[in-house]
């Protein structure tokens, strides 16, 4: 159970809160369990939480929101390093990955290791494959568009904006289509599979699938 006054958590039996002292008769009930986790669900926290803290439970700023989900036991560690660092990197990488499309050298790394030199192998391989020339500049079209996604996405998620996590789930799931493709048009093209596409696209897999469970539960949260 919860104190009215205060907020902190008390035992059933107390007659007193031992934080501000607030009289048994003034108790919230305990919040109703899960039938699945025996945990109390984000409704049953947050209809608990607007009993508490009337005045923060109709604000919805930033500061409120984070607040909230501290309260309902949510923590917000990711979303923090997201919209205050990780959105930002992320649109770095993908302006540098355009960049590298475009003129070919994100090949170098991978064929000089492998033939121990220390050439541009762009122009090469797009004499062997000239249609590949065509796709990476695709690819580096859509990665720019994503690199602007990539800070729309900050700003909403930032702010709080109705569905702007659901949102974030289509942006990823996008990312992780377009990435997909481009890895199978790739391998058929120069008939192998690149290693360092799988691993990306095998990356991306996983990190669409943590951050949907991740936000799932804090959907509620996003209501501005």
């Amino acid at each position: 159970m919860y104190c009215e006054h205060c907020g902190k958590k008390i035992n059933n039996d107390d007659r007193f809160c031992g934080s501000c002292g607030t009289p048994v008769k003034q108790i919230t009930p305990s919040l109703q369990k899960d039938d699945n986790t025996g945990a109390p669900t984000p409704i049953q926290k947050n209809e608990a939480y607007s009993k508490i803290h009337p005045t923060l439970a109709s604000d919805t700023s930033k500061e409120a929101q984070l607040t909230k989900a501290n309260a309902e036991g949510l923590g917000m560690k990711w979303f923090k390093f997201l919209i205050y660092f990780g959105l930002f990197f992320s649109a770095l990488i993908y302006v540098s990955q355009a960049i590298a499309t475009f003129d070919g050298s994100q090949y170098d790394a991978t064929m000089n290791l492998l033939y121990g030199s220390n050439e541009s192998w762009g122009e090469i391989i797009y004499q062997m494959f000239p249609s590949l020339s065509i796709v990476d500049k695709a690819y580096g079209a859509i990665l720019l568009i994503f690199a602007v996604l990539s800070i729309v996405m900050r700003m909403r998620l930032a702010k709080f904006k109705t569905k702007a996590a659901s949102q974030y789930i289509l942006f990823l799931l996008s990312l992780m289509v377009v990435s997909v493709i481009y890895s199978i048009i790739v391998s058929f093209i120069v008939k192998s599979a690149d290693m360092s596409l799988v691993m990306m696209v095998i990356l991306l897999v996983i990190r669409f699938f943590l951050e949907k469970r991740y936000f799932a539960k804090r959907e509620h949260l996003f209501v501005n």
